[in-house]
């Protein structure tokens, strides 16, 4: 995903840290410690096949003026796995986004006019596991914590 947003114009916007590059697969908002607790105890019995995600689409939403990268193709299973989590979530009394599963990076941030996108070669990754991140919102932008890793 860096050498992608290396090809992007180097007045785009505010990039991404490299270390904070993620695709998010439920955004869960603020949460209690039980609703925390809940996610994380049910999130250790969901199993999820590897599969091989293949970003290789650039784009631009103008709203909230973010550069991103997605799959043209999101495969099944990690549907499958969103979907899992979205009802562990709906379980432990958590309301999450009703829109269709759409597997992004987001590369930079406030990027105020539409450019035009570099042709790119395509990331694959190997996706082996999930993990429960905590998020700190900061002026000088996002903290990451992982508090769980399905592969650990």
């Amino acid at each position: 995903m860096a050498s992608v947003m290396d090809q992007l114009p180097g007045d785009c916007g505010r990039f991404v840290t490299h270390r904070n590059l993620h695709i998010t697969v439920v955004f869960l908002g603020s949460v209690t410690e039980k609703q925390e607790q809940c996610v994380l105890t049910g999130a250790r019995h969901i199993a999820m096949s590897p599969v091989t995600l293949t970003l290789d689409t650039l784009g631009w939403w103008q709203r909230p003026q973010v550069i991103w990268l997605a799959s043209q193709k999101i495969p099944d299973d990690l549907v499958i796995l969103a979907d899992k989590l979205k009802t562990l979530a709906g379980q432990c009394g958590i309301k999450t986004d009703e829109r269709p599963f759409s597997p992004h990076a987001t590369l930079a941030r406030k990027v105020r006019k539409q450019l035009i996108l570099p042709e790119i070669t395509p990331v694959i990754w190997q996706v082996r596991g999930f993990c429960l991140v905590r998020s700190d919102t900061r002026s000088e932008g996002a903290s990451y914590q992982v508090i769980w890793n399905s592969t650990e």
